[in-house]
């Protein structure tokens, strides 16, 4: 809705940075709550802040609002609207599923465009570009080249503002709760989170023996989102993109075997090993004990090949060549990740493969510890825990491996 349509019921309404329009609510100011701001959405939704972490709460308390303001039972789809060309093109983006969003191009008269995308992809941007061009009866396109790059920045920046939109009304619903970002956590219900690609939440339900797919998980303690720093979103943790069903176990283990047998020459006994262990992987918040993967053989053999083909079947994998201590304490304390160690040299006797060593030796077993001493923000040192337990992969040439053993 217009600001001044607003305004002509709530005098006090103004715009926000996100495009939304807040108001005091006038239902709290009857009951004496005063200063509490309604935020209405760009896509039509009504927030109090009252009633912020309880959906059907408040929708109930804000419906005299949407009534008064003229609106329909339900928000029109659209999270975010740009017109363009003075009305000759709009954009509109509403959610979706997995990290992507719903992107319809069209005019007052017709859609020419509608896909889920992920904005952030430039071929899938180009592609939805490609879907809304046309000709007139002259053969005369609809847009020009410089309209089309217009476009196609307008869209990239949509990515920005839809990020920015989402956090807001997150913000609203999460209300005094705590957020707590897990790549991986199981709730006291049952429910199980596993992050996925796109900054999705692939989460489990045991009672309904169901999948579904959230940004955001929200229980009566905190609100759970997926990680989202730098290493996950420039790739460095490699995530699945969806679930799917698997079948019978032989089956499962026929298909790994399968694309292990496709990307790397290992014989049969190895190729078999490595299909069980890759599910392993799976299962190791569930052991006490873990064993290693390693490839040993002479320069050339295909060690890395095979270790990153196998590895990367396996859960959360994270290829590393030569870390450093701090950058592989890290990685383990905050991913808890499968760690592909290639080209793994033991023989340099520098601090960062001493702290290799610690990983090794003792990360096969879930009561290990590795301690760490880190200084706080008040310069005094404070000695830190972290354990090391975890399934790795490691490749080595057997001739360092006879010369350090």
């Amino acid at each position: 809705m217009r600001l001044d349509d607003v305004r002509v019921h709530y005098p006090d309404a103004r715009h926000e940075t996100d495009g939304s329009i807040v108001f005091e609510c006038p239902l709290c100011r009857v009951e004496g709550r005063l200063g509490k701001l309604v935020k209405l959405y760009i896509n039509g939704a009504i927030s109090c802040p009252t009633y912020a972490g309880m959906p059907d709460a408040n929708r109930e308390h804000c419906r005299p609002i949407r009534e008064t303001l003229g609106q329909i039972s339900n928000p029109r789809q659209a999270f975010i609207e740009k017109v363009l060309f003075d009305g000759k093109l709009i954009l509109e983006v509403a959610q979706a599923e997995r990290g992507k969003v719903r992107l319809v191009a069209r005019n007052c008269v017709s859609v020419f465009n509608r896909d889920v995308i992920s904005l952030d992809r430039a071929k899938e941007r180009n592609d939805f570009i490609k879907g809304i061009l046309e000709v007139d009866d002259n053969g005369i396109p609809n847009f020009d080249d410089k309209q089309l790059k217009d476009i196609d920045q307008v869209i990239k920046q949509l990515g920005d503002e839809y990020d920015r939109v989402s956090a807001a009304i997150d913000a609203e619903d999460a209300g005094d709760k705590p957020t707590v970002k897990v790549i991986s956590k199981m709730l006291d219900d049952g429910r199980i989170l596993e992050q996925i690609a796109g900054g999705m939440f692939a989460v489990y339900d045991p009672q309904r023996g169901e999948v579904a797919y959230h940004r955001k998980v929200e229980t009566d303690e905190a609100v759970y989102r997926p990680l989202d720093d730098d290493f996950v979103l420039k790739g460095g943790l490699f995530l699945p993109e969806n679930l799917i069903e698997y079948g019978d176990e032989a089956t499962l283990d026929a298909e790994i075997e399968a694309c292990i047998y496709r990307h790397s020459d290992v014989p049969d006994r190895e190729r078999r090993l490595s299909a069980r262990y890759a599910r392993l992987t799976y299962i190791a918040d569930l052991l006490e004990e873990i064993s290693y993967l390693r490839a040993t053989g002479e320069r050339g053999s295909g060690k890395s090949r095979y270790i990153c083909t196998t590895g990367m079947i396996c859960l959360r994998p994270i290829l590393v060549t030569s870390p450093s201590a701090a950058s592989l304490y890290r990685m383990m304390d905050a991913y808890h990740p499968t760690l592909i160690i290639d080209e793994c040299n033991l023989a340099v006797g520098n601090d960062d493969t001493q702290m290799m060593m610690m990983v090794l030796n003792s990360g096969f077993q879930r009561i290990a510890d590795v301690s760490r001493c880190e200084k706080g923000n008040d310069g005094q040192q404070t000695v830190r825990m972290f354990s090391p337990f975890g399934p790795k992969l490691i490749d080595r040439d057997r001739a360092v491996h006879q010369k350090v053993e």
